[in-house]
Order: structure tokens, then sequence, then C-alpha cells
């Protein structure tokens, strides 16, 4: 479908349960463009990681060694640019770099880290190869718990400069290559412009309230009634 319209839309409503290191997603309703029920393999895609601060961050089924994991000093270099107000407090803007990146393919981007408590108020992750991604990660500063919770975080997929056709998430999404099979620069077509941009807004958020997390060996579940729920829902 998405070859044939060059547009497909899905969303999701999911509860996120997090409690003794364990965490939890619970699919409450989906939607899918041009889908009646929806597809249990896209609602599964992890495209990006949710957290900074886990010792690898995943992009479109790729882990990175996360910049500010123990191994991070080890592979990236950094850089402070500046110091800037987020939220009415201070933080300081660091720019960091994969040392082993070859041809601009390795992790790089810009961390805003609080300067009181060094958590990390913004993060902004790209990799630029063959296809260029940009994973941004918003936070608001809650005063009461002293910490940053997150409210949103996005990633833009569009296409970098490759000869060869790719695909990416199992097909579910092709970039042409620059160049037809007898070696011509071809003319432009819709995969030149098209782009996946995916986003996810926290809200109707509670905090230490005591809960208990059901199956919670389980990753993500999703319900039984969850094409049923309305537009509205």
């Amino acid at each position: 479908m998405i070859r044939k319209q060059h547009l497909f839309v899905t969303e999701k409503v999911s509860l996120f349960q997090f409690s003794n290191d364990k965490f939890k997603e619970t699919v409450l309703a989906s939607q899918m463009s041009g889908f009646k029920s929806p597809i249990y393999e896209v609602i599964g895609f992890n495209l990006q990681s949710s957290s900074v601060y886990e010792p690898r961050y995943e992009l479109l089924e790729t882990k990175y060694v996360n910049p500010i994991s123990k191994s991070g000093l080890r592979d990236y270099q950094f850089e402070l640019i500046d110091t800037i107000q987020i939220s009415n407090r201070p933080t300081v803007l660091v720019y960091f770099k994969n040392k082993k990146q070859i041809n601009k393919k390795g992790l790089e981007g810009l961390l805003f880290i609080d300067q009181e408590n060094f958590a990390v108020a913004k993060a902004i992750m790209r990799v630029r190869g063959i296809i260029d991604l940009t994973a941004v990660h918003e936070f608001e500063y809650l005063s009461n718990e002293k910490i940053w919770f997150p409210t949103v975080y996005e990633l833009k997929i569009i296409k970098g400069k490759n000869d060869d056709p790719i695909k990416i998430l199992g097909g579910t999404i092709e970039f042409e290559g620059e160049y037809d099979e007898l070696g011509t620069k071809r003319e432009k077509s819709a995969s030149d412009y098209s782009y996946l941009q995916s986003k996810t807004f926290y809200y109707d958020r509670e905090i230490n309230k005591p809960f208990t997390i059901d199956r919670n060996s389980v990753a993500i579940e999703i319900d039984e009634d969850v094409a049923k729920k309305d537009t509205t829902f």
C-alpha cells in the first residue's frame, strides 16, 4: 500500500508502566489507514529507544553505544558548545560524535545536560548515511520530584545518498537508488520525496502511585479490542 499510495498514517494509544526496573507497554487502541484491523508487526516496531539512559541506544533496529554510557568516553568525542536555559534551569549544550565515524555513518548529536543534577534535559541523535535518521527527545522538569520527565520523542527518516535501492523494516519502506540498472542517473520519483515520521506524546502522567504490572515478563501487550475503539478515544 505504501509503494502505491506513498502515504500511510497509523496511530496508537498505549499505557506505559515502569516499576522496579520493569517496563511494559499495553496497546489500548490502534488505527491504520486502509486496514480494518491493525497489522501487529507494525504496532510492535521499535523505531527508536524511548529512554536516553540505556547502555545501547536503538535507531531503526540498530543499536549504538550510548554516548552517556560507561563506554561513551571511549567511543565518542565531546565538545562543549554553549550554556542554555531550559525550563528556567541552566543546562550545558554538548556536541558528541563517534570517534570511529566513517563517511558520517556513526551516531552523533547534541545533549543538553542539567548543570545541577547532570540529567538529560533534551537530546538530539543523528545517523547520516544511505538514510538519514534524526531522533529528538524532549523533557519537562518536575520540581517536586526534581527530575526531567519525558514529554515527546520523535524520529524522522529521510533518504540519504545511496546508489542502490534500500528496504527497511522488512520492506515496509523502500527508497530507490540514484541510478538505474544501466548506471544512468534516473529521474526523481515519489521515493525521493518520501519520509517517515514517528512522534510519541506522553500524557495522563502518574508518578509514585503504587501498582503492579501484570505479566511483567511481556514487553508489549495488545488489548483484544484494540481495533474497536473509535477516533474520539
